[in-house]
Parts: C-alpha cells; structure tokens; sequence
C-alpha cells in the first residue's frame, strides 16, 4: 500500500494494489477461522462480527442507500445496511445484503487508518454527499473498470468493492471452482473460449456456489479471467 495524492487536493489517500487487498482478506478470514477448505458460501456477517466486533443493524435509510459504516478513532463502529433490503427475502436481495455488508467490510479493513487522526481534512477525501464525516455512504457495491474511470473517483468505493469480491469469494477457492469450468490447467490458466451462453452459465453456477448473485462471479471472472471480458 502506498499513499498518493488526492485529486486536486494536497492530501493523500491510501492505494493499495489487487494483490495486497487480496492476501489482506484472506488473512483476516483465515484469522477469523471463515476461509473454509473448499469453495462454499463466506459466513459474512459471522466475520464482522468476530473481526470487527460489530453487530450489523437493519435502519431505514433514504432512498437509494444501501448501507454505511460509521468508523470512530480505533475502527469501524457501526456497520448499518438499509432495512427495505434486509427485510426484502428475494434471493436477488439477500445475496445483495451479502455484498453489502462485505463492501462494508471492506471499507472497515482497509479505511480505518484515515479517520484515526483528527486533523486530517476529510471533507476534502470523499465526495459531497458525505455531510457526517465519519460514515461512509454506499449506494452501490459491484461494478467494474478503472479506480478512477468507471468510479468516478471514488477510489473509497472502488478499494472497498475490490475487498468484497476477495472476502466473498477467495481467490484460491475461485479459481479451484472456476478452473474446471473454464477449461484451465496448471499448465495452461488462459480459459477456452467461451460463448455467451456459455459463459453467463458459468456465472450463474459460480453465483449459486457462493451464494452471490451472477454480476458479481462477473465481476470476479473479469478480475481474475481478463480473457473472459
């Protein structure tokens, strides 16, 4: 992880490359004892609860929140997912709770240390939208491109959304369960080409293994597999 400047901003953010998120959510996961041995559903809430001592809470929030993570000087405080979507019991929306909170996972991993010191500007790191300076708002928690291309910026939400792909489905386990579906090898990792059918039926098997919806086996597929973009 390095610090680099904020845009048109003398501050500095954290940046942290795919490989360091990665053996940072592995390592925390093993450390919890909730990387199981073979590919299967991450027991999310399970982990913020014992990793960051957080019980997660359901509130009604305004339209269009998902969720938040209000962090304080030593951590992540509070951790609080919209109501509408908690109580919504549609697969599609509970998988949803299940990227939510690993996004706000995420933002507790690897953003704790900007709020640690009272003089840091924050208003001047995150967007306007973000009045409480001590939350951070998220709206969205999949998506895909360049920190800051398809982000808008928001280099907060792209590293956070990097952290759930790897908390909700390790690499190694990934690539144990997607290998065989895309016809790689120890020898040969490039995936055979694929159809679209083909490969949205990849997506959805991969989704229904870890208990994640198909956007984001997508979203990992494309992270790890670039040849399947």
């Amino acid at each position: 992880m390095k610090q680099v400047r904020s845009r048109g901003s003398a501050t500095t953010h954290p940046r942290y490359e795919d490989h360091e998120i990665e053996r940072m959510c592995i390592d925390e996961l093993q450390k919890a004892g909730y990387l199981p041995d073979a590919p299967s559903p991450i027991r999310i809430d399970r982990f913020i609860e014992k990793r960051l001592g957080v019980t997660p809470e359901y509130l009604d929030l305004q339209p269009g929140l998902l969720g938040f993570t209000k962090f304080g000087p030593y951590g992540a405080e509070t951790i609080v997912i919209s109501r509408t979507l908690g109580e919504d019991r549609d697969v599609v929306a509970q998988r949803r709770v299940r990227t939510t909170l690993a996004h706000e996972a995420g933002h507790a991993l690897l953003h704790a240390s900007l709020f640690d010191d009272p003089k840091r500007q924050m208003q001047v790191l995150f967007d306007k939208e973000h009045t409480d300076l001590s939350k951070v708002l998220c709206r969205d928690v999949v998506g895909s491109g360049e920190e800051q291309r398809g982000y808008n910026g928001a280099w907060w939400e792209f590293q956070a959304n990097r952290a759930m792909g790897s908390l909700l489905l390790p690499e190694s386990l990934f690539r144990q369960a997607a290998g065989p579906l895309l016809g790689t090898g120890l020898l040969d990792p490039t995936p055979t080409a694929l159809t679209p059918e083909k490969k949205a039926g990849i997506e959805h098997v991969l989704a229904d293994l870890f208990d994640v919806n198909p956007v984001v086996a997508r979203f990992r597929l494309h992270q790890l597999y670039p040849s399947t973009r």
